[in-house]
């Protein structure tokens, strides 16, 4: 027996499912747990963390609140989206992402200073490619 649910409700919830496609009290939320029973009879308990934010400014709220009609969410889905967005982000530019990043500019090699001259006939290519596709068209 795995909180107050007896392995027989268990099996009646299971026979009410397959004739009703409902699971009725079995399947309802406990102690911020979720109880999840499979086919061979075992129950198990997920339980989530919860945190309650205070004192957020109205306008932050706002925002969050058109953001999630936007991305059709709950507000605390898409609270939890950009928390998850905001470490996915900090995994990315971890130290050694970004020293991998410095060692691959390092290997290229110097850059060559870029002149006046450059910078002219760079100018009279884009031109030339400018015009001569125009007087194609």
């Amino acid at each position: 027996m795995v909180g107050s649910v007896s392995q027989s409700s268990i099996l009646a919830g299971r026979r009410r499912e397959r004739r009703t496609g409902f699971l009725g009290k079995e399947a309802r939320i406990f102690r911020r747990g979720r109880k999840l029973d499979n086919q061979n009879g075992c129950v198990m308990v997920l339980c989530m963390a919860s945190i309650t934010l205070k004192d957020i400014p109205a306008d932050l709220h706002a925002q969050l609140k058109i953001e999630a009609d936007a991305n059709f969410r709950s507000l605390n889905q898409e609270a939890m989206a950009r928390i998850q967005r905001s470490f996915d982000l900090d995994e990315r530019f971890t130290t050694e992402a970004v020293n991998r990043l410095i060692d691959e500019a390092v290997k290229s090699g110097p850059e060559k200073p870029f002149t006046r001259a450059a910078f002219d006939a760079a100018g009279q290519s884009a031109k030339e490619k400018f015009s001569n596709r125009h007087q194609a068209a």
